[in-house]
């Protein structure tokens, strides 16, 4: 035996693998092909339930035009009947 130096562990393995073996999974793939074809062509895609997100990133966004409107009418507090910056009295 070699000391390992030089082997591929590819090549030993195919040569170590019987034969046989892939024989038997080739005649099983051809004998379920055709049944496994047939019953993932009858299947129906599935309904996917729309998502909600945009739900959510409207109420987001309307709750925020609200807190922005409540900090504008609270940052304009004071006396309603004074006259605007600039105005002349």
């Amino acid at each position: 035996m070699t000391s390992g130096a030089n082997v591929d562990p590819e090549k030993t393995f195919t040569a170590l693998r019987p034969r046989a073996l892939d024989d038997l999974a080739e005649e099983a793939h051809l004998r379920r092909r055709d049944h496994d074809l047939a019953q993932a062509m009858a299947m129906t895609p599935e309904r996917r339930r729309p998502r909600r997100r945009p739900v959510l990133v409207l109420a987001g966004v309307a709750a925020g035009a609200v807190v922005a409107a409540g900090g504008v009418v609270v940052g304009t507090g004071g006396d309603p009947a004074a006259p605007a910056p600039g105005a002349s009295r």
